[in-house]
């Protein structure tokens, strides 16, 4: 699949996005934005960023729930620099790929089940992605190439948007999230030995307060709390409920 790119960047182009021009500054001093109707999910009017987080459109109320896309996720993730982990140590150098995949009907997460089989995180729900190594320039690259590796999802529908906060998980990881919106119309091909399923969750359920709740328990001896999301069946939880608890603190007021 093709994609254009700006002549003056090396960041691609979203679909649809070719509309969207910068004008000026909004309340507050924020950069406004209007976005001629350019395709689904694409916002129409002049939108800005008040003082206390809302979003509102020029001569309009406040919206407190906007459709996502890729320029306003992308803005509101460059608002605050995304925090490092010091001294991480003997950590192993890792990376993630948090895919928000743009369907018409939403924006939703796309998450893997690791096999049974695997010596790190097994059966879990996780995102795509693993060891950053020495041929991968940039976390970004790391995650793209493991989401091609892991569900054979190629970087030619990825558009990265930013950081997430780092983290270190209990098996010696240092994290690095990258976020991605996915444009629709690829075919996965998950790799069998590390990949059970993958399965997507609309954003919209994962940015509700309600669907997220705190735990503890007694983890290999020692007293631990942590986030955890039920969707259906499925229970997401560890460093990846970490994650999205940090995507749905930065997206908020959003739902999809």
């Amino acid at each position: 699949m093709a994609r254009r790119r700006d002549p003056n960047t090396t960041a691609p182009i979203r679909p649809g996005l070719a509309n969207a021009s910068t004008d000026g500054q909004g309340a507050k001093g924020m950069r406004s934005t209007r976005c001629r109707v350019g395709g689904v999910g694409f916002c129409a009017g002049e939108w800005y960023e008040s003082s206390d987080g809302t979003i509102r459109v020029r001569d309009q109320p406040v919206i407190t729930s906007p459709r996502p896309n890729f320029r306003w996720i992308q803005h509101r993730l460059a608002v605050s620099a995304p925090a490092a982990v010091p001294g991480t140590g003997a950590a192993v150098a890792a990376a993630v790929l948090v895919p928000l995949v743009d369907r018409p009907a939403g924006m939703t997460v796309l998450l893997t089940r690791r096999t049974d089989t695997l010596a790190d995180h097994a059966g879990q729900i996780s995102f795509p992605g693993g060891r950053i190594e020495l041929s991968d320039p940039t976390p970004e690259a790391a995650a793209l190439r493991e989401t091609w590796e892991e569900i054979g999802l190629g970087a030619e529908y990825i558009d990265i948007a930013g950081r997430l906060d780092e983290l270190l998980t209990g098996t010696g990881f240092h994290v690095t999230p990258v976020v991605g919106v996915v444009v629709p119309g690829f075919t996965l091909a998950l790799a069998g030995g590390e990949v059970a399923e993958a399965f997507e969750v609309p954003l919209a359920f994962l940015l509700d307060p309600a669907s997220h709740r705190r735990e503890t328990a007694t983890v290999g001896g020692a007293l631990r709390t942590f986030d955890v999301f039920d969707y259906r069946d499925r229970r997401i939880w560890g460093a990846t409920a970490r994650v999205l608890v940090d995507l749905a603190r930065r997206l908020a007021p959003v739902t999809a």
